[in-house]
């Protein structure tokens, strides 16, 4: 279970960051997050100010990140290429900021549809797919 208070999104407090004053988490997932350390298991929060990527406690080194909403470009789900994940396909989807993409897996059919809930935090019209 993830945990998201009003002083602070994260668990653990090597996994933990601080909110701002009138900063309210809107939701809470759990993702893989590609980057040159691997597949990243973690935690997604979304908030009414920012998009925070937390590693889950079983990687003891791995990069946690944030991005401002106003900062993120372009959403985009990259429609026919899915992403092996420990052995389990993920649908992969991405966030770009400063024309950097940041590639994300989520599993499962319960998954909440991430791509749509950024693009309507952050006023974009339109997720882009490459399909």
């Amino acid at each position: 279970m993830t945990h998201a208070s009003k002083k602070h999104v994260g668990k653990w407090w090597t996994r933990r960051l601080p909110l701002e004053e009138s900063e309210e988490v809107a939701f809470v997932g759990d993702v893989f997050y590609y980057s040159g350390w691997g597949n990243l298991p973690g935690h997604l929060y979304l908030t009414s100010k920012r998009l925070f990527f937390l590693p889950a406690p079983v990687r003891l080194i791995a990069p946690r990140r944030v991005w401002d909403l106003s900062a993120i470009q372009e959403v985009g789900v990259e429609k026919w290429r899915w992403r092996w994940t420990h052995l389990i396909p993920a649908k992969s989807w991405y966030v770009c900021t400063n024309g950097v993409r940041h590639y994300f897996g989520s599993l499962g059919r319960e998954t909440p549809d991430w791509p749509k809930l950024i693009q309507h935090a952050t006023g974009l019209q339109g997720v882009n797919t490459n399909g």
